[in-house]
C-alpha cells in the first residue's frame, strides 16, 4: 500500500459518513454542545432543560433537500449493489446447475452402459445354464 494514499470511499461509505456526521451533530436529547464537547449548556455544569426538539440539519450545510438528494443516491446505490450480487448468485447457480446436468447425463450414460453389460451378462449366464441342462441330459442325471 502507497503511503499517502486515502482508500476509495463507497457511496455507502460517504452515506454512513454523512449519516453519522449528520446524526452526531448535536445530542440526541436536545441539549446544546459546549465548546468542550461535553454537551453541557451554557450553565454550570447542570444540563439546560430540554427544549422542544430541533432539526438536526438546523446549524448544519446539510439541507433537507441535500439529504433527499443524498438518500436518493445511496438508494439506487444499495439497489445496484444488491442487484449486481443477486445477479451474481443466479448466474453462479446457473453454472452449478448445468454442471450437475453434465454430470446427470454422464451418469445416465454411464448407466445405460452399465445396465447393456448386465443384460449382456444375464443373456450369457441363460446360455450357460442352457448348455448346462444340455449337457446334463446328454451324460444322464
Amino acid at each position: 500500500m502507497s503511503h499517502g494514499s486515502k482508500p476509495k470511499l463507497t457511496k455507502i461509505d460517504k452515506a454512513s459518513i454523512f449519516l453519522a456526521k449528520a446524526v452526531t451533530n448535536r445530542p440526541c436529547d436536545g441539549r446544546e454542545e459546549s465548546q468542550d464537547g461535553s454537551g453541557l449548556g451554557s450553565q454550570e455544569g447542570s444540563p439546560s432543560p430540554p427544549s422542544s426538539p430541533t432539526p438536526i440539519v438546523e446549524d448544519s450545510p446539510l439541507t433537507v433537500s441535500a439529504m433527499k438528494s443524498f438518500m436518493a443516491d445511496f438508494s439506487k446505490q444499495l439497489q445496484d449493489t444488491i442487484t449486481g450480487q443477486i445477479k451474481s448468485l443466479v448466474g453462479e447457480l446457473r453454472k452449478e446447475l448445468q454442471d450437475l446436468g453434465l454430470c446427470m447425463s454422464h451418469m445416465e450414460h454411464t448407466m445405460s452402459k452399465h445396465a447393456t453389460a448386465h443384460n449382456r451378462m444375464a443373456d450369457q449366464i441363460q446360455q450357460m445354464n442352457h448348455a448346462i441342462k444340455l449337457h446334463n441330459l446328454k451324460i444322464g442325471r
